[in-house]
């Protein structure tokens, strides 16, 4: 039972036990909803992606966004709910925890494919265009490269009998 000195006591003052507690739970609270902003909002560009996709007529696969969708939940579990909270308390949630972030949450969002996603939502629209240019500028492309490796030859050459050269007068020094 807590002493009448500790019932008075402000609770918003910094050396009290209930300041210190309360701190410690909104520090807690601002913990959690940061983690489910942030994965919230990682799965609504994911699903944003996937519609931008479904506009073009492309089509995504569902299980990529399942995959996609249960690893932000995974993050947010282990980090944000009662798990998160727990796991500072008890070994065996601490745990399971690290075992959800460790090891299923990185699956699953392997699995979903973000990247894969952002590449083919962000540069398929073009890539007609870019085809058509390629195309028409690849036998310059080619004749550079061939240009580039005829020079760096011509180069190595010259590395090579100055080399020569030097071992010459080094080897006419030591006679």
């Amino acid at each position: 039972n807590p002493s009448c000195a500790d019932c008075s006591s402000d609770w918003r003052s910094p050396t009290s036990s209930r300041g210190r507690a309360w701190r410690s739970a909104m520090r807690a609270v601002m913990r959690s909803t940061s983690g489910i902003r942030r994965f919230g909002a990682a799965a609504l560009i994911y699903l944003i992606g996937v519609r931008r996709l479904r506009k073009r007529g492309i089509e995504w696969p569902a299980g990529r966004t399942v995959a996609w969708l249960l690893g932000c939940a995974m993050v947010v579990m282990a980090t944000s709910s009662g798990l998160g909270r727990y796991a500072e308390a008890q070994f065996s949630i601490h745990m399971m925890a690290h075992m959800l972030l460790g090891m299923i949450a990185p699956i699953l969002l392997v699995l979903g494919g973000p990247v894969t996603l952002v590449l083919v939502a962000h540069f398929v629209s073009g890539l007609e265009e870019k085809a058509s240019i390629l195309k028409v500028r690849g036998s310059e492309i080619q004749q550079r490269i061939a240009e580039i490796r005829a020079r760096k030859a011509e180069e190595r050459k010259r590395a090579k009998e100055k080399a020569e050269r030097k071992l010459e007068a080094m080897q006419a020094n030591l006679t």
